[in-house]
């Protein structure tokens, strides 16, 4: 049936022994099964057109989820202001530069972003704020290496704030084209590999802060 069709154009096995080889990544996806998997790519990508092309190999649907331990308006400006990811999410983004000299929270807001994860290549693309309502939800859209939206939400739990970020998109970059058919899996991982560095960074930057403030 349609469902099988999709899952088996979606769900990929782990990639273990490619990253095994490439630096000995282990790979950790966070607890969920196949089937809400499927269902959310599915979804997401159905949002992006009706037309067949839009459900191929060279799309992509991830929603990253973090827990950080302060408040949704100290969370805020860390995810808004861009500019300053290269410093606190290092590992991840080389640069990113603004266009237009607005700031990151403001609708319009454009940025020249650099970024790599732990595979050998580089993404480059523009980024453009389409939609904000401070301090808990900023939404962009993408083109260049990549092309699609992102959402940021901020949602305040009792540990502090929940973060996540939904990511749909194409890859227009011709190695990522080229590569998807056979390793969309390892591509998949390297975002969530990035993704992790910066929940920890920011736990770790703003859980210091707030350790920091409780000793005075």
């Amino acid at each position: 049936g349609e469902g099988t069709l999709f899952q088996r154009e979606f769900i990929y096995p782990t990639p273990t022994l490619f990253f095994t080889i490439m630096d000995r990544l282990v790979v950790r996806r966070r607890v969920q099964s196949e089937s809400e998997l499927a269902t959310q790519q599915l979804k997401a990508l159905l949002e992006m057109g009706s037309s067949r092309s839009a459900l191929d190999v060279n799309s992509y649907y991830f929603l990253d989820e973090w827990s950080v331990p302060a408040s949704p308006n100290a969370v805020w400006p860390y995810i808004v202001n861009g500019g300053d990811y290269p410093r606190w999410w290092g590992m991840v983004y080389d640069k990113v530069e603004s266009l237009n000299h607005m700031a990151g929270d403001q609708v319009g807001a454009k940025a020249a972003v650099q970024a790599h994860g732990r595979l050998p290549y580089t993404i480059r693309f523009t980024s453009e704020v389409t939609a904000v309502t401070a301090p808990t939800m900023m939404s962009l859209k993408a083109y260049g290496d990549l092309s699609g939206t992102g959402t940021w939400r901020l949602t305040p739990t009792k540990a502090g704030t929940r973060v996540t970020f939904e990511w749909i998109v194409q890859a227009d970059k011709p190695l990522l084209r080229l590569l998807s058919p056979l390793v969309k899996p390892v591509l998949a991982e390297n975002h969530r590999w990035t993704m992790r560095q910066g929940e920890a960074a920011l736990q770790k930057l703003l859980g210091a802060k707030i350790h920091h403030a409780a000793k005075r």
